[in-house]
């Protein structure tokens, strides 16, 4: 009878928690707002993979995506290696070279004059004098 009373006293025959969820809208729209965007993309995701390839494929998919990860994170760990020991060839006053500085360095171990000539006759040379 307590039960009766209590579903009864609600305005227009209906009980309140159904009256209050007219008002709020339905509970799965409230689960919706309550999500990021974000979170709202990563559950269709899994959704459309567990339709389209089932259940089975999901560790597959899963140790894909760890090995792709694994690959970056060591790529980026070789690359800022590589740029941290350039970083220090540079703190330590040693500077890269260029080409033409590079080329009349080695003109110069041989031998070869490098006052007045072109790139180009002095790699001539070079070549010449390293094939003999």
């Amino acid at each position: 009878m307590l039960g009766a009373a209590a579903v009864n006293s609600g305005s227009a025959g209906s009980s309140p928690n159904v009256e209050s969820l007219n008002k709020a809208g339905s509970p799965l729209v409230w689960l919706f707002m309550a999500l990021d965007p974000l979170e709202l993309i990563v559950i269709g995701v899994v959704l459309v993979v567990i339709f389209l390839w089932g259940p089975q494929k999901i560790p597959e998919i899963a140790r894909a995506i760890g090995r792709a990860r694994k690959e970056f994170e060591q790529a980026s760990k070789e690359l800022s290696g590589t740029f941290a020991s350039t970083e220090t060839l540079l703190t330590e006053g040693q500077t890269t070279k260029s080409g033409d500085e590079l080329l009349i360095e080695t003109a110069r171990k041989l031998g070869i004059s490098a006052t007045g000539k072109t790139r180009e006759q002095i790699s001539d040379e070079i070549v010449k004098k390293s094939s003999n």
